[in-house]
């Protein structure tokens, strides 16, 4: 019997409690135990190498991060060393959206500070970023490249340009709270690499995919949504969910066997 050795004393208590009392040698083994395995002390190899992915913070990079990634950071870490802790083979990766609206917002909001401290007035867009950062972005920008940017067409470059700076900032704000990622996956890539498209045709052939009111939806009710969402809206622009299915299709793909996001307070 296990407890041949560990118990000294059994004793019943009315109205039915059970009292066990370990003996001190089976304490002073465990703190042997301890002392001799160090840091390894619990570790197992339950998991035998099972390949994990864990997504988490993946915040848009058109700012610095804010106390609420922080809590991500923290949490998305941690459960990572538990998992590796029980054996599996853990990767953390940063899903990066790098393109679409809110990174060409950027790009213009960048743009017209730029102008400013050119002496070319450009009025900042309606709905354009007004942090401190764009303007230090900015700044950057005049003192790395003078005024080579004023006669830019568009805004590519001053996007680009900002992704790098904001990409560098998140960086650094990891680090220094002690997160490191493996992976950093670039939504742009993937759109580029066909996978979207492929991943959308994989659905439709099974029956998940059709097409209604000029656009295209999925059946997510199928699956417990209270409603059916759109992938692609009847302008043909794919919405947020599109890249992001076939963003986890890859993750099977690439071999991992579970799946752990850890999602923000503006996800649902």
């Amino acid at each position: 019997s296990p407890l041949v050795g560990s118990v000294d004393l059994i004793e019943v208590k009315p109205p039915g409690f059970i009292n066990f009392f370990v003996s001190k040698d089976h304490l002073f083994g465990v703190l042997n135990d301890v002392a001799g395995k160090g840091d390894n002390f619990g570790a197992s190899d339950y998991a035998g190498g099972e390949k994990m992915h864990i997504e988490f913070v993946s915040a848009n990079p058109t700012g610095p991060l804010t106390i609420a990634h922080a809590r991500q950071a923290a949490l998305g870490d941690s459960l990572a060393n538990i998992m590796t802790f029980m054996g599996y083979d853990v990767t953390r990766e940063y899903y990066l959206n790098d393109e679409g609206n809110q990174m060409n917002i950027l790009g213009a909001s960048i743009r017209a500070r730029y102008m400013s401290l050119c002496g070319v007035e450009e009025p900042l867009p309606e709905d354009g970023y007004k942090g401190s950062y764009v303007i230090d972005i900015a700044k950057d920008i005049e003192k790395e490249h003078g005024r080579d940017y004023l006669n830019t067409e568009g805004i590519d470059r001053f996007r680009e340009f900002g992704l790098t700076w904001i990409l560098a900032d998140i960086k650094k704000d990891l680090k220094d709270f002690g997160v490191n990622f493996d992976a950093w996956y670039s939504q742009k890539s993937l759109r580029e690499s066909g996978k979207v498209e492929k991943a959308v045709s994989i659905l439709r052939d099974k029956g998940f995919v059709y097409d209604s009111e000029q656009a295209v939806w999925f059946k997510s009710t199928l699956f417990g949504d209270d409603k059916d969402r759109v992938i692609y809206k009847s302008d043909g622009n794919a919405t947020y969910l599109t890249p992001d299915i076939a963003y986890h299709l890859e993750k099977f793909n690439r071999g991992f066997k579970k799946l752990i996001d850890i999602w923000g307070p503006d996800h649902h």
